[in-house]
This record gives structure tokens, sequence and C-alpha cells, in this order.
């Protein structure tokens, strides 16, 4: 596995709404293979408040909310969480499609162009006293954590920001995110659709617990992002060291 540089990894789209392109840092990533053979790379971007552009004030908009994109280069997601659930938005498109924004006129977006700063092979960390040495080290470690849904193979890859070591026992845990999960099943519509922002959690290398974004009605009647899909889930776990 060639190591990924997550800090100079970059998401840029251009749009025909404010004639501009924003850059967004990559947190994650998830490979989708097909039983047909196809393969496609989907990024997710870091969260960034939702803001009305290159205005003399009132740049947060309000309500506020966050943004996120999942995206290849051919199809992407806009994520709208809001202070006020009522305006959350989820949308799937094409790229050349256009996407909701806050004024009310939509924004096309032309282009799309993922850079992923590989930087080659990583070292993989296979026992206890590799990964201790590391974490206690503070070197910097990915992940890469390899799923199968129905006929789709997904591989995740994500920096790992958060792990554990004891000192009474020959244990290790992660509990990295967001990460770029498969949440849905195959269906008609786009697959960017499928995917959503989740967390990872294991310390073993063969099954993991995810806890996945969703949108659940509560007791307002509107539907909020919460990470409630919680699931076990049997796949192959690793861990990557850089250099």
């Amino acid at each position: 596995m060639n190591w990924v540089d997550f800090g100079r990894s970059f998401l840029k789209f251009t749009s025909d709404h404010a004639r501009h392109t924003p850059r967004l840092q990559v947190d994650a990533l998830c490979t989708l293979r097909t039983a047909g053979g196809r393969e496609a790379r989907y990024a997710l971007t870091s969260p960034c408040i939702c803001e009305t552009m290159y205005a003399p004030s009132d740049l947060v908009q309000r309500p506020s909310g966050v943004f996120r994109m999942i995206a290849s280069t051919e199809e992407f997601m806009m994520l709208k969480d809001f202070a006020g659930a009522k305006a959350d938005a989820r949308e799937p498109r094409r790229v050349g499609e256009a996407m909701s924004t806050h004024d009310g006129k939509g924004s096309r977006v032309l282009r799309i162009e993922i850079d992923v700063a590989e930087r080659g092979p990583g070292r993989r960390l296979e026992g206890y006293e590799e990964i201790r040495e590391a974490i206690l080290g503070n070197a910097p470690l990915n992940g890469r954590t390899t799923l199968r849904e129905g006929r789709t193979e997904a591989v995740m890859d994500y920096p790992i920001r958060v792990c554990n070591v004891p000192h009474t026992q020959r244990a290790w845990q992660v509990d990295t995110g967001p990460v770029l999960m498969l949440q849905g099943a195959e269906g008609p519509g786009l697959t960017v659709a499928r995917l959503t922002p989740g967390y990872l959690v294991y310390n073993a290398w063969d099954w993991a617990e995810g806890a996945m974004l969703c949108y659940a009605t509560e007791g307002s009647g509107l539907p909020v992002a919460r990470f409630s899909d919680v699931r076990r889930l049997a796949g192959r776990n690793e861990i990557f060291c850089a250099g």
C-alpha cells in the first residue's frame, strides 16, 4: 500500500455559481470494486461552515450549517447539516448537474479534481510491539479496512487520528474517523448515494464496529443527522506507518 499523506490531499471543484474553485482537504478515501470489474475511488472532504462568498460581512449563513462533500471525478454528493434540521440536504448528483445553494439559484458543478498525495510504500504493522512503539512514539499512522457488501468490495483508507494502547495487557484499539463507509445496498441510483461518513472502532484484524451517519426522525418530526447506524462489520483491518 502506498502511504497517503492526507494532510496534503485535496479535492477541488469548479462551479458556475461564484466562478471560483474551492479547495477542501480530504479526510478519507473509499475505493469501490464491483463484480463487473468496475473500480471507482471516492473522497470525503473535511467539513466547513456554510458560507456566503466574498461578501464584506455576514459570511456565515443563518441558520449555520456544516458542509461536506463525497465525490469521485464523475459524481458527487453534497451533505449539509444545519442548526435547524429543516434545511438539511443530502444531494447526489453527476458532475455537470446543479446542487442547491443558500440563495436558491443553484450551482452547477463543472469539474471535480481529487489530488491524493502518495508518498511511496507504507510499512505494515503486524504485532503488538510494533503498534505500541508507533503509538507511544507519535508515529503517523494510516488504516485500511476492506469490507464486502453484496457484490461490492469497499476498501477504506484513512488516517488513524485516535488510537489507544494499555499498559497492563498486550492490546491496542483504533477509534478513528471520519472515514468514508459503504452504507446502502446496490441499486439503480448513483453509486455515491451509497456512501456516508462514519467512525471505525477495532482491536482485531478481522472485524470492526462502525457508527455511520444517518438521518433519524426525532420528536420534532424532522430528520436529524446522527451517527446512530452502528454495525459489526466482518472484514480485514490493516495499520500502516509512514516510511
